[in-house]
C-alpha cells in the first residue's frame, strides 16, 4: 500500500510538471461575463417583488486582468485587474426595480495546466468591491440613512473560485463568487438584517 501511495504521488507530480510547462509567460486577459446575482438575507434568497416569488438579478461584467508568473519552473500566477459590473432587476411596478453599478479589483492565485492548444487554469482569490451607484425602491442604496438613502455599505470584499479554459487565445471561464462582508447589516429592520450577495460568472474573452 505504501508503495502504491508513493507511485500515485509520483504520477501526480509528473503529470503536473509535464502538462503545465507551455504556459510559462505572464499574460493579460480581456473578458466579458454574464452573472446571475442572488441577494440573500441571513442565507435566504430575498423575494425581489411581491408574494413568494424569488428571483435573481441579471448582471453583466467586463474587465481586464493581468497574470504575472511567479516561477517558470512551476506555473503559478498572481492575477490582478479591474472590472465593472451592472446589475438590474425589473418588476412591472417600477418602484420595485433595482439597479447597481460596481467596480471590482480581483486578486487571484492560479495554476496552469497546458495541453496545447488547450490551457486549463483553476484559480481562487478575493475581489475588492466598490459600489458606484445603486437604486432600489426609487431611493439611493448607498447614501446614508440620515441623508435620505438606504445606508447600504459602499465597499465590500468577496471571495471567488473557478477555472479559465483557453483554446488557443480564446477564453471560456466559469466561477462562483460569494460575499465575505455584508452589503447591508442590521441598520433598520425594514430592510433585513444581514444582506449578502452570491453569483455565478460565465465569461468569454481572449488572452493577449
Amino acid at each position: 500500500m505504501k508503495k502504491l501511495k508513493i507511485l500515485a504521488i509520483g504520477a501526480i507530480l509528473f503529470a503536473l510538471s509535464s502538462t503545465a510547462n507551455a504556459q510559462d509567460e505572464s499574460f493579460g486577459t480581456f473578458f466579458a461575463s454574464y452573472n446571475p446575482l442572488g441577494i440573500y438575507d441571513n442565507g435566504d434568497l430575498l423575494s425581489l417583488g411581491t408574494g413568494t416569488s424569488k428571483k435573481q438579478c441579471s448582471s453583466f461584467t467586463a474587465g481586464v486582468t493581468y497574470a504575472n508568473i511567479l516561477s517558470r519552473e512551476t506555473p503559478f500566477f498572481i492575477e490582478y485587474g479591474l472590472a465593472g459590473q451592472y446589475s438590474f432587476w425589473n418588476k412591472n411596478d417600477d418602484i420595485l426595480s433595482l439597479r447597481m453599478v460596481s467596480l471590482k479589483v480581483p486578486l487571484s492565485l492560479m495554476y496552469a495546466f497546458d495541453w496545447d492548444p488547450l490551457t486549463v487554469i483553476p484559480y481562487g482569490g478575493v475581489d475588492g468591491v466598490g459600489y458606484v451607484w445603486g437604486q432600489s425602491l426609487k431611493t439611493d442604496m448607498f447614501k446614508p440613512v440620515d441623508k435620505g438613502g438606504l445606508g447600504f455599505n459602499r465597499f465590500g470584499i468577496n471571495w471567488h473560485a473557478g477555472a479559465k479554459v483557453f483554446i488557443g487565445d480564446f477564453l471560456v471561464g466559469v466561477a462562483y463568487e460569494g460575499a465575505i462582508s455584508p452589503l447591508y447589516k442590521n441598520k433598520t429592520p425594514l430592510l433585513g438584517s444581514n444582506i449578502t450577495t452570491r453569483q455565478v460568472n460565465v465569461a468569454l474573452g481572449f488572452r493577449f
